[in-house]
């Protein structure tokens, strides 16, 4: 049974399929360079923040380091076999393994950067005057 294409009276397309399809991932490509523009976000780094929010910043880390620094303390406890956990060796392997999570939390890192320059400052300034 062999139909004859030619007498029926169907639409047909008027060009090649691989046009359309140039023609289509083009479309997508133009489509895709939009959503990519509407949404693109600025990464907003502590260079870009005005000098009053980081240190607002910097004295919500004061504040507040002593409870992040509790919950990465619980949290790596329990992540730990008790085995691990015994002496002085785990204790210490304890406490360095929850500073480092406590560093990981945000921008924790940062802020403990911008208090060891200010611890160094002034020990340098005691340091002018005591000599000096």
């Amino acid at each position: 049974m062999e139909q004859n294409t030619s007498q029926e009276n169907r639409p047909q397309i008027a060009v090649e399929a691989r046009e359309i399809h140039s023609y289509l991932t083009k479309n997508q490509l133009e489509y895709q360079d939009q959503v990519t523009k509407q949404y693109e976000r600025k990464k907003i780094t502590i260079m870009d923040e005005p000098l009053h929010t980081i240190i607002d910043k910097t004295l919500n880390f004061v504040v507040y380091s002593v409870d992040d620094y509790s919950e990465a303390l619980d949290e790596v406890q329990s992540q730990l076999p008790e085995d691990s956990l015994k002496g002085m060796t785990g204790s210490v392997k304890l406490y360095l393994y929850s500073f480092m999570r406590f560093c990981q939390i945000s921008d924790n890192l940062i802020y403990i950067g911008i208090l060891c320059v200010l611890l160094s400052i002034i020990i340098y300034f005691l340091d002018i005057t005591i000599l000096g």
